[in-house]
């Protein structure tokens, strides 16, 4: 008996291999997407296949190919989870009118996290605050966790959160599947338009009065870039620098 698990339509989306496919070098290997599957808690299944958007069945090259430029997909599974179907959905959003910049303010900040905790703008004044635009399917999203758990490893002196406009119950399970230790807010989707957000992910750094020092877009894979959100900080925060 197949469920279908239903997951969020990208509103506009950076490329996670934007880097390399400036050099030309953009497909993933194997390993990278057995990687991929398995930090999407599908790294079990015995049978994995992969379909367009009109659901023609593709390689999966080509569905990696696609999911890393941003386009989102569905996941469909056996109760078992042994087999896997993973779609790929057409028709982003519209991007959000509203644009930041450097030195705005955030927009009014009321937030749930998943644990219950409500967030506010006052919740954050005070400290730098790095926070992180993401949603489930995201590719680059999940591949870089990893080095968001590095940076809440390493700067335990500044306020950090994970925004998504997923729901909260497919927030929790991403928290299981990746195992992000950052807290997280969901049903976040009027706060990101008024953002502007409009291309995942997005890490956005305020300073302790709540203004955007800087917004950094998109993802460089390990071996291409490694430690890039380390030295965006410490470039940053003063303090922070090597």
């Amino acid at each position: 008996m197949h469920y279908s698990q239903r997951l969020a339509i990208l509103l506009m989306s950076v490329a996670l291999w934007q880097s390399a496919a400036t050099a030309g070098t953009a497909a993933m290997s194997k390993p990278e997407q057995q990687q991929l599957l398995e930090q999407m808690g599908l790294g079990q299944a015995t049978s994995v296949s992969y379909r367009n958007e009109t659901k023609a069945a593709i390689t999966a090259d080509a569905f990696f190919a696609r999911i890393t430029k941003g386009a989102s997909f569905n996941i469909e599974k056996t109760a078992d989870a042994k087999t896997v179907t993973l779609t790929l959905q057409a028709a982003a959003a519209p991007p959000p009118k509203r644009k930041l910049n450097r030195g705005d303010p955030l927009p009014p900040l009321t937030l749930t996290r998943v644990d219950g905790i409500p967030l506010d703008s006052k919740a954050l004044a005070g400290k730098y605050t790095v926070l992180s635009f993401f949603f489930s399917t995201c590719a680059p999203c999940i591949q870089e966790v990893p080095e968001l758990n590095a940076l809440a490893q390493a700067h335990r002196d500044i306020n950090l959160l994970a925004i998504t406009h997923d729901p909260a119950s497919e927030a929790r399970q991403f928290i299981r599947t990746t195992g992000i230790t950052w807290p997280v807010a969901a049903d976040a989707r009027s706060f990101m338009e008024a953002a502007g957000i409009r291309a995942f992910p997005t890490l956005m750094l305020l300073d302790p009065q709540g203004r955007i020092i800087d917004i950094n877009q998109g993802y460089t894979p390990p071996g291409k870039g490694a430690g890039r959100m380390e030295a965006w900080l410490r470039r940053h925060v003063p303090g922070k620098k090597t």
